[in-house]
């Protein structure tokens, strides 16, 4: 465990390996022998928390701070809350469950590992990111994928504008609508809208798929590239 998850935990005095935890836990987790710890008081010390964490399994009873997760490696975080910007920030393998919402910067460069959030999330998640899985259950906000490389995503709800601009690789699928400029400056990867999207679809667009299913699809105007967009087409 990194020095920084040490002192917190004894700042907080909240480490356990009690069978109320353990209850909380899935069988398999159960029979792995790694260490659990349950931090039932949060505050604004609870930034950076699962810094470089490797094999742990944290449980947060209450929201989190910012960069929760940055640089883990592996094990599992479980917020039963909130949590602020840059939440999986290079997050290179392991699990970060968050049952509220997600701030800005979500993913940010994520090379390996898996998100999910139960709620919404604010800006620029998966920014450059290169690798791993994000599952969004609600909405998000602008600049989903921005620069993405590698990996999927996954929004359960709406976006905004600007999803998949300059993605180069990898999978964004919205099973909600979008705003305006969807893949603008894209280069590769693929697209995938099952609900209505805005204007400007593949605006400067260079390369890359994007693939639209929604009943309004026809209707769309393109600004650039529309040769590229193909219509009515499934995501393998």
């Amino acid at each position: 465990m990194d020095f920084f998850l040490t002192e917190l935990i004894r700042f907080h005095n909240k480490k356990y390996k009690s069978e109320n935890f353990i209850s909380h836990l899935s069988t398999q987790e159960k029979e792995k022998k790694q260490e659990y710890i349950l931090i039932t008081k949060t505050d604004s010390c609870m930034s950076f928390l699962g810094n470089r964490l490797d094999g742990q399994i944290i449980r947060v009873i209450g929201d989190g701070g910012s960069n929760v997760g940055d640089n883990m490696y592996s094990g599992k975080i479980i917020i039963e809350g909130n949590v602020n910007e840059g939440a999986g920030t290079y997050m290179n393998g392991g699990e970060i469950i968050i049952q509220k919402n997600a701030d800005a910067d979500l993913g940010y460069s994520i090379q390996n590992g898996k998100i999910i959030v139960y709620g919404n999330i604010g800006k620029n998640c998966g920014h450059m990111m290169m690798g791993g899985k994000i599952i969004i259950k609600g909405n998000a906000h602008n600049h989903i994928g921005t620069a993405m490389g590698d990996g999927k995503i996954i929004i359960e709800g709406n976006v905004t504008s600007y999803a998949g601009d300059q993605m180069s690789g990898g999978c964004l699928l919205i099973k909600g609508d979008t705003g305006n400029y969807l893949g603008k400056e894209m280069s590769g990867g693929k697209i995938s809208v099952h609900g209505k999207t805005g204007r400007y679809v593949g605006s400067d667009m260079k390369g890359g798929h994007i693939y639209l299913h929604g009943n309004d699809a026809e209707k769309r105007t393109y600004v650039s590239f529309k040769q590229m967009l193909t219509m009515n087409k499934k995501v393998k």
